[in-house]
């Protein structure tokens, strides 16, 4: 599965428990792939958006040859900004994210050749942003979180 800020997770077991004080309900209890030391515990009972299946190769693949097509559009105003991109992060939607993400590095990439910083609030959004998005792909495609953006700078030259 997988959680919406978290990533891919594997579920461990389902386990009743009394989280909010409401009596026993089910549990997920989840395990990130890409950080074993955490435990998530997700309602097993209601459907909220956290929880979703992993993209297919095919959708991934899909989704980088239409980059261009994906990218958020820049937001002048740092404030609206960071809202903005902050909360197509928390709502979880890949497509959103890999635009935002695009739109990130098009901006970290112009600021850097013109000298100029990049913001620290648009880095922690490309770090998590990048960390989500290479978590699922790396996991699908079965290669290392890392080797993601190679990846994907190999399928977008072979596109020409």
């Amino acid at each position: 599965m997988v959680h919406k800020r978290d990533g891919v997770c594997t579920i461990k077991e389902i386990r009743s428990m009394n989280m909010t004080g409401d009596g026993e309900r089910p549990y997920y209890v989840l395990v990130p792939v890409y950080d074993s030391g955490s435990k998530i515990y997700v309602p097993a009972d209601q459907d909220n958006g956290t929880l979703r299946q992993p993209l297919s190769v095919e959708e991934i693949n899909t989704m980088i040859d239409e980059i261009p097509e994906h990218r958020s559009p820049w937001i002048e105003n740092e404030k609206l900004r960071q809202k903005e991109y902050g909360h197509i992060l928390d709502v979880g939607s890949m497509e959103n994210i890999l635009g935002v993400v695009s739109a990130l590095i098009k901006k970290k990439s112009e600021r850097t050749r013109a000298g100029r910083k990049f913001h620290s609030s648009d880095e922690r959004i490309l770090t998590d942003g990048c960390r989500m998005l290479h978590g699922e792909f790396a996991y699908m495609l079965k290669i290392e979180p890392d080797d993601v953006p190679a990846y994907i700078e190999k399928k977008l030259a072979a596109m020409g």
